[in-house]
C-alpha cells in the first residue's frame, strides 16, 4: 500500500471526528450536555464506521472478516525481541519530538480550531488557584495536569497519583486531605502511582 494511502488512513478519522466534535460541542452544551457528549457523538458516527469500514474492505474475498487483520498471526519469538525494544524506543523519541514541536504545529496547522479547544483550561485558573493555601490534584496517571498547574500558573500543587486501572476511592481521597489539614500521615497508606482526573480539591483556612 502506498505511502500516502497509509498516512490517509490513519489521519483522517481523528481529523473528521475533531471536525465534527467541534461543529457539534457548543450546540450539545447548549442543550445542558457536557461537551464529551459531542466527542461520544464525534466517535459514533466518524471514527468506528470508518474503521469497520476499512477493515471491511480489507477483508473482501477473504473466509471471514478478522482475517483482514494480520496482527493476528503468530509472531516469532525473535520478532518480539527486535519488534519490542524498537517500538518503546521510537514511542520515547516520538513523544520528545512531539513536546518541541507540538506549539509551532498547533500555531500553524490548527490555529482555525476554537481557543476552548485548545485551550480547555478556565482563563482565570490561576487566580483562583493562587486564592487557596494548598492545592491537591488528584489524577489517574503520573501527574500531567499536576505539571501543567506548576509550569503555567507556578502553583506548588501536590498530586495524588494512582495507575492501577481503578478509579479512585472516598477513603484515598480523604486520607490525603486528612493528612494536608493534620499534617501527619493517616494509618492506612496507600501506594498509588494515578491519571489524571480535571478534579481540583484546594484547601485554605476557612475553607473545604
Amino acid at each position: 500500500m502506498a505511502i500516502w494511502r497509509l498516512l490517509l488512513l490513519h489521519l483522517l478519522p481523528g481529523a473528521l471526528a475533531t471536525l465534527v466534535f467541534v461543529l457539534l460541542a457548543g450546540s450539545v452544551e447548549a442543550a445542558g450536555y457536557p461537551p464529551l457528549a459531542a466527542l461520544l457523538i464525534a466517535i459514533a458516527v466518524v471514527i468506528i464506521p470508518f474503521e469497520l469500514g476499512v477493515v471491511f474492505i480489507a477483508g473482501r474475498g477473504e473466509p471471514g472478516l478478522l482475517s483482514a487483520i494480520p496482527y493476528r498471526d503468530r509472531m516469532a519469538a525473535r520478532d518480539w525481541v527486535i519488534l519490542v525494544p524498537v517500538l518503546v524506543v521510537a514511542g520515547i523519541l516520538g513523544f520528545g519530538l512531539l513536546g518541541v514541536a507540538e506549539q509551532p504545529i498547533r500555531d500553524t496547522l490548527f490555529e482555525w480550531l476554537p481557543d476552548w479547544y485548545l485551550n480547555p483550561l478556565p482563563s482565570d485558573l490561576g487566580d483562583i488557584l493562587k486564592r487557596f493555601k494548598q492545592v491537591l490534584v488528584p489524577e489517574l496517571n503520573l501527574g500531567q495536569l499536576r505539571s501543567i498547574i506548576r509550569d503555567k500558573y507556578l502553583i506548588d500543587a501536590i498530586g495524588l497519583n494512582k495507575v492501577q486501572g481503578k478509579p479512585f476511592s472516598v477513603a484515598e481521597v480523604e486520607a490525603k486531605i486528612e493528612e494536608f489539614v493534620t499534617g501527619r500521615r493517616p494509618q492506612t497508606t496507600y501506594h498509588a502511582a494515578v491519571k489524571p482526573a480535571a478534579v481540583l480539591v484546594a484547601s485554605a483556612d476557612g475553607g473545604g
